[in-house]
Formats: structure tokens, C-alpha cells, sequence
């Protein structure tokens, strides 16, 4: 009855070459990364990223293929179904552009660390090819270790391994012995010693272990302490 009471989430999408309206059918959480899934009147799907209720990019998708961060969110996030009314909250604005995607990771440097630029590339490979966010990824990790930032450069081998965990090169950079003392603390390191020094990896670790009454509870405790809805209380 009360989801009769509810009223379809309409989102307007603007590209260069067209406008066209859909509604949000569905969207899963992941993490701190919402994906947001709109059909128009022609059938079309179209898939939205969120990063920290920011929109970072989305199109129009054919397929969504198997393995993609996408198709990850659904099977592994939490995924609300339409009508609900806490889709509304997970889309600031109704009205979305989809962005240039040359001018996008120049464009991302303006709003979030190097870091944060690292991991949503790991969510864009429905949209981007996987050679190219491998490639930025990679720029992110030299930049750290030229500059001597080596816990920052282990941290970003550890997404490019997460990301691609085939990647030869990958394997070897994070099992050299320049890291070994980084293991080792994430190893042995209380959780909440890690967050003071990776907050991001604790907040994947946790979101994807929330079946632990542990980890929830650590993670609700960090969400509530930066104002994030809980998701799964929905």
C-alpha cells in the first residue's frame, strides 16, 4: 500500500546531443559508491556513479558486463528497488549532464585527493577502457613513491590489485620488500589504527564484511561520525 503512495524518482539527462527524461529504477550502495539505474520511455538504461553523493559520471549502457564495478554493486551493495523514498536522497540534484569524458579525471583532481581519483577509476570500467584506468591508477602510484609517500603508493597498489588482480605488474610492486613493513601493519594493526592512517580501505573492508556485528558496528560508528545515512536500515 504505501509503496502505491509513492511516486516514481524522475531524473532528466543532458548530453550534447539530446535530452531525454527516465525514471530511477533501482540503485545499490556501495560503500561510500552509489550506482543509480534509470529507464527512459524508449527502453534505454542509463547508469549513474556516486561518489560521497557526488555525481561522477554515468551513459547509456547497452550490457552491463559481468565483473564490472556495476554489475559488483548489484550482487555485492546494497540495492533498493523503486518506489522508495530514500532513492531521493541518494540523487542530490534531478537533473544530471553527462560529462566530457576526456575532461573527467582532470575535472575529479578539482574535488578529491589523488587517492579517491585512484579508487573511482575502479568504478568507471563500464565506461572507460580498463588499459586506460590501469594507466592512471598507475600515475597515481609513481607520483606517490617519487615523492617518498610510500604507505600512500602501497595503498594505491593495493586498488590496482583489488582492481586487477591478474595484473603481473601489480603483484610484483606490492609484494616487493619495500613494502613488507606496510603488510605487516595492516596485517597486525587494530582497525581503528588502520582508519587514522587509511580510512578508505577500512570503509571497504568493513561495508563488505557487514555481515561481522563487529564491522557493522565500527561502520555505522564512522558513518554516524560524518553525518552518512545507513543504508541498510532501510
Amino acid at each position: 500500500m504505501y509503496k502505491e503512495l509513492i511516486r516514481p524518482t524522475e531524473i532528466s539527462i543532458k548530453d550534447k546531443k539530446y535530452k531525454v527524461k527516465g525514471n530511477v529504477i533501482r540503485a545499490a550502495v556501495f560503500a561510500r559508491t552509489n550506482v543509480i539505474e534509470v529507464l527512459t520511455a524508449d527502453n534505454e538504461r542509463f547508469y549513474f556513479i556516486y561518489f560521497k553523493n557526488s555525481l561522477i559520471y554515468g551513459d547509456k549502457l547497452d550490457k552491463v558486463e559481468e565483473g564490472s564495478f556495476i554489475n559488483k554493486a548489484f550482487h555485492e551493495g546494497i540495492v533498493i528497488e523503486s518506489p522508495h523514498p530514500i532513492l531521493n536522497a541518494l540523487i542530490p540534484n534531478q537533473s544530471v549532464s553527462i560529462q566530457n569524458k576526456n575532461k573527467l579525471f582532470t575535472q575529479l583532481q578539482i574535488h578529491y585527493s589523488l587517492k579517491e581519483i585512484a579508487y573511482i577509476a575502479t568504478t568507471l570500467d563500464s565506461f572507460f577502457d580498463k588499459d586506460e584506468l590501469v594507466k592512471i591508477i598507475d600515475k597515481v602510484f609513481f607520483h606517490y613513491r617519487r615523492s617518498g609517500k610510500f604507505m600512500k603508493s602501497f595503498q594505491i597498489i593495493q586498488i590496482l590489485h583489488d582492481f586487477v588482480p591478474s595484473l603481473k605488474s601489480a603483484n610484483e610492486r606490492q609484494n616487493s620488500q619495500e613494502f613488507n613493513s606496510y603488510h605487516d601493519f595492516y596485517k597486525s594493526s587494530s582497525l581503528p589504527s588502520i582508519l587514522k592512517k587509511d580510512p578508505l580501505f577500512v570503509e571497504l573492508l568493513c561495508f563488505q564484511n557487514r555481515s561481522n556485528p563487529e564491522m557493522r558496528v565500527f561502520l555505522e560508528d564512522i558513518f554516524t561520525k560524518q553525518d552518512c545515512l545507513l543504508y541498510w536500515s532501510c
